[in-house]
């Protein structure tokens, strides 16, 4: 009797672990990058928008020139050629006392509504963009500091 419950307890702990919520939050429309409002932020503040004009600048990393031009033709292409749209992804992170924002950018030929996300831990979190008919997927996205400046990461999850 003592092995019976012995396992119905370890089947409810087991089956009692705790998560963190995820939140959902509703994508907002910009015309461009320098309309979002990046002060007065609070950390763990999440924000995602869909951009209507893209300047490549803006969703490009710091590349040497000759790099930047292929990719910056690149985006160009893609973005006027199939009429996708670029989402942008924005954290805001207590970094040494001060509310940075560090962001990232996703390029999609669909529209997305919804961002749900989940902080994971203090640098990084979970996004999975979607609308009622699909999803994007779920990406890792951190962003931090070093001694170079900010840098950010993305990546799809399986």
């Amino acid at each position: 009797m003592r092995i019976l419950y012995t396992i119905i307890l370890l089947i409810l702990l087991t089956g009692c672990k705790t998560q963190r919520p995820e939140l959902s939050i509703v994508i907002k429309e910009v015309e461009d990058i320098e309309n979002i409002n990046f002060e007065g932020h609070q950390n763990h503040d999440v924000e995602v928008y869909r951009i209507k004009t893209v300047q490549p600048e803006y969703i490009l990393p710091k590349l040497d020139p000759e790099p930047k031009k292929r990719a910056t033709d690149a985006i160009i292409n893609k973005l006027n050629k199939d009429s996708h749209f670029v989402y942008a992804l924005i954290i805001y992170r207590n970094q040494n006392g001060k509310v940075r924002n560090y962001r990232a950018h996703i390029i999609s030929e669909f529209t997305f509504d919804v961002a749900d996300y989940e902080w994971i831990n203090d640098s990084t979190v979970t996004f999975n963009i979607k609308n009622k008919f699909r999803s994007l997927g779920t990406y890792t996205f951190s962003g931090y500091m070093t001694a170079n400046g900010r840098v950010t990461s993305m990546k799809k999850l399986e």
